[in-house]
């Protein structure tokens, strides 16, 4: 991708899009998750959800997690995912690195690697995106707008 066109995120390399993507977020579904969250998510964000609600990204070759479709791969905190890595005693090396996991947010992930908002760490009024594998937790340092035409952002 030449430019930082957040319009053509969800356009593949040959111009289709995805036949299943879902439909753009709505207002209330963005307003309703930021009230039972407490957060505002980042306006870069926001605008590529109002096209399409998560779903393929060729450039990330992942699909990032919707909001609110009662789905499986909807974003939600790290913290909701102990259940399923705690046996590997993750928590606590997650929580030392990242803060309070109620405060860290998946945007997309396949079951053993995560990047997330990290609202502990906020720049310029807006959350630090990190990487979480398992023992793995690395910060990019970067915003999600600034991630997500980055190369540390592409898969």
């Amino acid at each position: 991708m030449a430019t930082n066109d957040i319009t053509r995120l969800w356009t593949f390399s040959d111009g289709s899009q995805a036949p299943d993507a879902p439909p753009p977020v709505t207002d209330a579904q963005l307003d309703e998750f930021e009230i039972r969250y407490g957060i505002k998510l980042p306006p870069e964000m926001i605008k590529l959800y109002q096209q399409q609600n998560g779903g393929f990204s060729e450039r990330h070759l992942f699909s990032f997690w919707s909001i609110q479709l009662g789905k499986n791969s909807d974003i939600t905190t790290l913290s909701s995912l102990i259940d399923d890595h705690d046996e590997d005693g993750l928590e606590s090396i997650w929580k030392k690195q990242l803060g309070d996991l109620n405060r860290v947010f998946i945007i997309l992930g396949d079951g053993h690697f995560y990047f997330v908002l990290n609202y502990n760490e906020i720049r310029d009024g807006q959350p630090i995106v990190w990487y979480v594998s398992d023992e793995v937790v690395r910060s990019t340092s970067l915003n999600f707008a600034d991630w997500l035409f980055s190369d540390g952002g592409a898969a």
